[in-house]
C-alpha cells in the first residue's frame, strides 16, 4: 500500500491512502413549491358599439338602444361606449339579445 505525506505549515504526517474515507453525499434538497390561487389574469375584449356591430351582425343603431336601455353592460370612456364583446356572444347565445 502507497503512503502519501502531507505537509501543512512545517508538520509533516503520513497517512494511508486507504484511511480517507469521502463525506457521505447528501440528498439535494428540493424548494418547497407554494400554491398561487389561480386569478383569472385574461384581459377582456373590449369593442365600441361599431365594433360589436361588426362583429355580430347587429345593426348599430340596434346596438346603441341596447346599451341605452341597459340590455348590454358597457362602460363609458370619454364619449365611447366599451363593452366586451364575450359577454355579448353570451347574451345572444341565451336569446337575451338579437
Amino acid at each position: 500500500m502507497s503512503k502519501a505525506a502531507v505537509a501543512l505549515y512545517g508538520y509533516q504526517e503520513t497517512i494511508k491512502l486507504t484511511d480517507y474515507k469521502p463525506a457521505p453525499v447528501k440528498e439535494p434538497v428540493k424548494p418547497k413549491v407554494l400554491e398561487q390561487p389561480k386569478i383569472d389574469t385574461s384581459i377582456p375584449r373590449m369593442m365600441t358599439i361599431r365594433g360589436i356591430a361588426n362583429e355580430t351582425g347587429l345593426s348599430e343603431f340596434s346596438v346603441r338602444k341596447m346599451v341605452k336601455e341597459g340590455k348590454i353592460p358597457c362602460v363609458k370612456v370619454g364619449a365611447k361606449h366599451l363593452i366586451n364583446y364575450s359577454k355579448v356572444c353570451d347574451l345572444i347565445n341565451q336569446g337575451l339579445l338579437g
